[in-house]
């Protein structure tokens, strides 16, 4: 989760801006039982998720109301067996990205920060997996599938249906293999200049330019997958809300991110 994903506030109205923000304080809320750690760190990609899972199972939400530690300020927010899930998730994925990060940068920081997070058996394993394949430095198309295939697996498990669970897969491998793109993208020149890991950087020789021109078709490939599986869900509520995220949002941080730094 990369903090790109959320809805285009001036294209929603103020209550379907309010309703996400009650879905992001609900997963901050219910980050309490783990650490302070992800709760500073939460993404909008928390969020969204809660509540697309949350619209899809057209699950029970209890709406509450409490001081937030940060604000000082009661906020409402929402509470539900998908919300908790959710942050439960975050945690672990939050976890292997410090981990990532000390592989990358070894600063022993994170490595610290990671240990007060709990560890998923599951997505540990999948994810020493992908270290291992950018360890070998496989080719990046590679490493963007095994990254859209943790995605995948992660979502289509957290469903019971088994046609919204294969639907979710392939929704997932599509948003992840995005995501891997975009963030590899974003990272360019300041991977490149602390000579971090980034496989981009190291196929196209440090030109940002040739890089965002050459996936260009790669990441309208991942956004086309993306749009005909979320067209095959069954949205039960907020679907205005999500279809700004997947039919906005996504496009709009794909073409700042491939124009970045372009004068």
């Amino acid at each position: 989760m990369f903090g790109y994903i959320k809805p285009l506030k001036c294209e929603l109205k103020v209550k379907e801006y309010e309703e996400f923000k009650r879905y992001y304080c609900g997963v901050c809320k219910a980050l309490r039982k783990y650490s302070i750690i992800p709760r500073f760190l939460l993404t909008y990609e928390a969020a969204a998720l809660a509540l697309f899972l949350s619209s899809l199972n057209n699950s029970d939400l209890k709406r509450k109301r409490e001081l937030c530690i940060f604000t000082l300020k009661k906020v409402d927010f929402y509470s539900s067996n998908e919300i908790d899930e959710v942050a439960r998730i975050f945690v672990a994925l939050l976890r292997e990205k410090l981990i990532d990060n000390y592989i990358d940068r070894k600063n022993p920081v994170y490595l610290f920060a990671s240990a007060f997070l709990k560890k998923d058996p599951e997505i540990s394993s999948l994810f020493e997996s992908f270290y291992e394949m950018e360890r070998e430095e496989q080719d990046f198309e590679t490493l963007a599938e095994e990254q859209g295939k943790i995605m995948g697996t992660i979502l289509s498990k957290m469903v019971k249906e088994e046609t919204q669970r294969k639907i979710l897969y392939y929704l997932g491998l599509s948003l992840g293999k995005w995501l891997y793109t975009i963030d590899a993208l974003d990272d360019f020149e300041k991977d490149k200049r602390k000579n971090i890991f980034n496989m981009l950087v190291k196929r196209y020789n440090g030109d940002l330019e040739k890089a965002q021109s050459e996936m260009r078709p790669y990441l309208k490939k991942c956004i086309d997958e993306m749009w005909k599986t979320y067209d095959l869900l069954e949205i039960k509520r907020n679907k205005t809300i999500l279809d700004n995220v997947i039919f906005l949002v996504i496009p709009t941080i794909t073409e700042t991110i491939l124009k970045k730094g372009q004068f």
